[in-house]
């Protein structure tokens, strides 16, 4: 540094040409688009990986009885779970959730199942919403003969059905190791646009 006495060696040239805040802003830019990217792809695999993993409440003896039997909460016909994607919406901005547009193979809105199967939800049980159940679960042995059983018992008829909630994203989210790789993807993103050419 002329007239200082100081004398730089090394890779300081490069280090102090890289600092023009022009070039850096653009190269922070794209670092961090990266950044973004990545994390977006490591919640939405995480995402899956925890539905997958049936770690929530398991399904209820009803439900079963409609579904296939030993369907795992979640994962019936794989609607949801292919829903599930990322959106790279700006440099710094991702979207990772049930796609605002999904709809399942009988045509459901697949974001309000996502709502209520991650909320949880209580539901006030109408007759014909007994008589749709019911005739579906008659439509497999195993459905048939769970109707059987409750009504030899006597049970009466539950005037309300709970979904208890499975937090899918929420639990991903609060996941403390996966924010610390989110925030080390971005502290290096940072780092490469301070300190690359």
């Amino acid at each position: 540094m002329a007239g200082t006495g100081i004398k730089l060696t090394g890779a300081w040239s490069k280090w102090l040409a890289s600092l023009d805040p022009a070039k850096f802003k653009q190269r922070l830019e794209v670092n961090v688009r990266k950044a973004t990217l990545l994390n977006a792809l490591l919640v939405k695999r995480e995402i899956r990986k925890r539905i997958k993993g049936n770690e929530f409440a398991p399904n209820s003896p009803l439900t079963l009885a409609i579904k296939a039997p030993g369907t795992k909460p979640l994962v019936h016909e794989s609607d949801l779970f292919q829903s599930i994607t990322h959106e790279l919406l700006d440099s710094f901005n991702a979207y990772v959730g049930v796609n605002r547009k999904a709809k399942g193979k009988d045509g459901a809105d697949l974001v309000n199942i996502g709502i209520v199967l991650h909320e949880g939800a209580t539901l006030v049980v109408t007759p014909a919403m007994r008589a749709a159940v019911f005739a579906k679960a008659r439509r497999n042995a195993k459905g048939a003969k769970y109707l059987d059983e409750i009504s030899q018992s006597g049970q009466p008829a539950a005037q309300v059905w709970r979904i208890p909630p499975r937090p899918f994203i929420r639990v991903v989210m609060e996941d403390e190791a996966l924010v610390r790789k989110i925030v080390a993807n971005w502290d290096k993103a940072v780092e490469d646009a301070l300190f690359s050419k």
